[in-house]
């Protein structure tokens, strides 16, 4: 049961002018033996491509490779920043009462100074011309398409808030009455709201994912349920800090959301035993407090579980629960919506092979085909499947440029190609038209892949399997 590359006879004679134009190109000309012949199509010749961009120019005037390694790693590391930021800030947003110096202040100071970098080196970073694939290194044209786009989202999300609200708070405390340093209080808790400002960031995050997603060995319906399953825990996990925050922002007043939970805080005793009080929800450990608003927050999205013991009084808790729902409900709708149609995505092949496998018993049916040949036609559907995995290969081939049709059926039939004497000692310009004309076939067990009498009009190259050759005199 080989798996045979043939060229039909037809198509043999639309190659000469192909062959004759490849061998006078100088990228054909360039390949002085079998080696280096392989090695180029074979090789990492993404690698040389990026080289061949190098800026040679002094490190102060050098512009960024968008592709380079230095731009992948500073990626990486800007993504795992603003997941940080987006995780880590709705919490001491929330869960802090002052913002005071410790390792979050420190750590989030230091974020702020890298994101500072990140626009330098932004304005920085080269350009690819869509147009032609070529490099635009003029910094004016650089800095003149990046004030147009990401600039003022990067601006913003690189200011220091933390340590000028620290500042600021340092010296309203040194000056002042202390009905002053109240009224000051009530407005900076308002005016803190404006660190939110950093989750702008989480923009870029999913550009930077877009930029990747082609280098991901993953296949594409994978990354987008991840990517939503993330935005819905990020969602979650925003709506309960901010749940919590608008309690806060009403310093928890009766008929707050919080100020109606009480919760038992157990103490362990020297003697042994524990001893547990009741204490409001405002006063308990930071965890719980967090636990129980992500748990408000999805009985709010899901619109379930909440109203038997709640109901929201206070105008910030009414506008809040009303906003709540309706993007939870949205969300939730849209979830379930694109995970369905995900799975089913995941492998479009198999619904097309069942479709397809369906029709060839229905039409051996009709038929009244014998049971030992649709059993054959079977078994030679199944193999077609796990082999091309019923893609139209044909035409996606053929919605490919000449090019990089070419360069794809060389990738494709690289063990053929290596293995075939006859292409080990021809020219690569013929070896790469004749290779873009090879299409897979798969012959069965018993199946007669020529009969002697009959003209022949293909070329076969055993790619797998064995074949017996009869001779008439047998």
């Amino acid at each position: 049961s080989p798996d045979s590359v043939f060229v039909k006879k037809d198509s043999i004679t639309k190659l000469q002018d192909e062959i004759r134009q490849d061998l006078g190109t100088p990228e054909a000309q360039k390949f002085g033996s079998p080696r280096t012949f392989r090695q180029q199509f074979f090789g990492t010749q993404k690698a040389a491509d990026v080289r061949s961009d190098v800026d040679n120019r002094p490190c102060i005037r050098r512009a960024v490779h968008p592709t380079g390694p230095f731009r992948q790693r500073w990626d990486i590391v800007m993504s795992v920043l603003i997941l940080y930021t987006s995780v880590v800030l709705p919490v001491r947003l929330a869960f802090e009462d002052d913002i005071t110096v410790n390792v979050f202040f420190v750590i989030s100071f230091l974020i702020d100074l890298v994101f500072m970098m990140d626009v330098v080196i932004n304005f920085r970073t080269a350009l690819v011309r869509r147009s032609d694939d070529t490099l635009i290194k003029d910094w004016k044209s650089i800095a003149k398409r990046y004030l147009r786009t990401w600039f003022f989202v990067d601006f913003i999300s690189s200011i220091p808030f933390d340590m000028i609200l620290f500042v600021v708070e340092v010296s309203d405390e040194s000056e002042g009455d202390n009905i002053a340093i109240i009224r000051g209080a009530k407005v900076l808790k308002i005016v803190r709201l404006v660190r939110l400002l950093k989750l702008a960031r989480l923009a870029r995050l999913f550009h930077i994912q877009g930029r990747w997603q082609n280098n991901f060995k993953v296949d594409v319906a994978i990354l987008r349920i991840i990517k939503l399953v993330s935005l819905l825990l990020l969602f979650t996990h925003w709506n309960g800090c901010l749940w919590y925050l608008v309690a806060k922002l009403e310093d928890f007043r009766p008929g707050t959301w919080v100020a109606a939970i009480e919760v038992e805080v157990y103490d362990e005793l020297p003697t042994g035993g524990y001893n547990y009080t009741i204490v409001p929800l405002q006063d308990a450990e930071s965890v719980r407090q967090y636990l129980i608003s992500i748990y408000m927050s999805l009985s709010l999205m899901l619109t379930m579980g909440l109203y038997a013991s709640f109901s929201p009084s206070t105008y910030g808790e009414l506008i809040f629960t009303m906003m709540s729902m309706l993007l939870g409900a949205s969300f939730y709708a849209t979830f379930v919506g694109l995970i369905s149609s995900l799975i089913v995505s995941l492998d479009p092949s198999r619904a097309k092979y069942t479709q397809e496998l369906d029709n060839l018993h229905s039409y051996m049916r009709y038929r009244r085909l014998p049971p030992d040949m649709q059993e054959r036609a079977t078994t030679y559907f199944e193999h077609r499947w796990s082999k091309r995995r019923v893609f139209d290969e044909d035409s996606i081939l053929r919605s490919l440029s000449g090019p990089l049709r070419k360069e794809m059926m060389m990738h494709i039939c690289e063990s053929v190609v290596k293995k075939v004497p006859f292409f080990q000692e021809s020219e690569p310009g013929f070896v790469r038209t004749i290779v873009s004309y090879l299409r897979h076939n798969y012959v069965g067990p018993g199946d007669m892949v020529m009969n002697y009498y009959e003209k022949g009009d293909e070329m076969f190259f055993i790619g797998s399997g064995q074949v017996e050759v009869v001779l008439p005199n047998g």
